[in-house]
């Protein structure tokens, strides 16, 4: 495998590997040092469901999510690559309501996400994807989806959502979060 010049340098900056062995890439060097981060979080969540009338109840939950903190492979120096853990309080209220004797439903959900430290992943250098805590980030949404049995084995069933998540500070303030479409929906 021939590597160019700029690869070759940002290897040796790297203590880069060849993909899936302990052996350097030619021409670097491993790093010299060993980087750690150890992270906790108290998770709570909370549920409230009440029936409402027959068939039908509403529900109210909050909940606190967690992912924990790491180390980049690219890291040069004792503290350069640990990112900071992700936290997030999502808040969600909804309807659920069964028809027509059990063979059909409807489910609306209205949800609120607060991220803090987001986490986000950029590439470092040629391969090497880094993460980085970025600040803040919200999401919000409407969901709607039913189905009903239409008879003889046929079922209809759709959905259709409204999603508004975006970065809302640091390096990647007013974009929109990955994997995050603003309108989705199926039939």
């Amino acid at each position: 495998v021939r590597y160019s010049d700029q690869q070759q340098e940002a290897a040796i900056n790297n203590g880069m590997y060849l993909l899936g062995t302990s052996t350097p890439l030619p021409g670097t060097r491993p790093s010299s040092f060993v980087d750690g981060t150890s992270d906790d979080a108290w998770t709570p969540a909370a549920n409230i469901e009440l029936r409402v009338v027959r068939n039908t109840f509403v529900y109210v939950s909050a909940t606190r999510g967690f992912k924990s903190g790491g180390v980049n492979v690219s890291a040069v120096r004792p503290g350069d690559g640990v990112f900071r853990p992700e936290l997030a309080w999502g808040y969600e209220t909804g309807v659920k309501r069964t028809l027509a004797d059990g063979r059909g439903h409807v489910n609306a959900a209205l949800f609120y996400i607060d991220y803090r430290e987001l986490q986000v992943s950029s590439f470092a250098t040629a391969g090497v994807i880094a993460v980085s805590n970025s600040g803040r980030a919200t999401s919000k949404a409407l969901e709607v989806e039913g189905a009903a049995s239409l008879g003889q084995g046929l079922q209809f069933a759709g959905m259709f959502s409204w999603l508004d998540a975006y970065d809302r500070y640091g390096d990647t303030s007013g974009k929109r979060l990955r994997n995050a479409p603003e309108w989705s929906g199926s039939a």
